[in-house]
């Protein structure tokens, strides 16, 4: 993987638990009462499951082609031996 891929897969990553870290925080601080916050907690979980299931759809393909790439590159060079 080139370096700034992974980079940018660093920073999304990072963003995405460093959201989640402010999202939690934001709830049990806030002035609510405990069904209001249980219920943002449900819906806050609700959104990240499927911010994950997209990122999973997103990079699964690529995966999926490396490996291919990499099966490939290691079939040619057992047939040079």
């Amino acid at each position: 993987m080139e370096r700034g891929k992974s980079n940018g897969m660093n920073f999304v990553a990072g963003a995405v638990v460093g959201g989640a870290i402010g999202a939690i925080a934001a709830l049990l601080l806030a002035p609510r009462t405990g069904e209001e916050t249980r219920a943002l907690i449900k819906k806050r979980v609700n959104e990240v499951g499927k911010d994950l299931k997209e990122m999973k759809d997103n990079i699964e393909p690529k995966l999926r082609k490396a490996r291919d790439e990499l099966a490939r590159k290691m079939q040619g060079r057992e047939s040079m031996r």
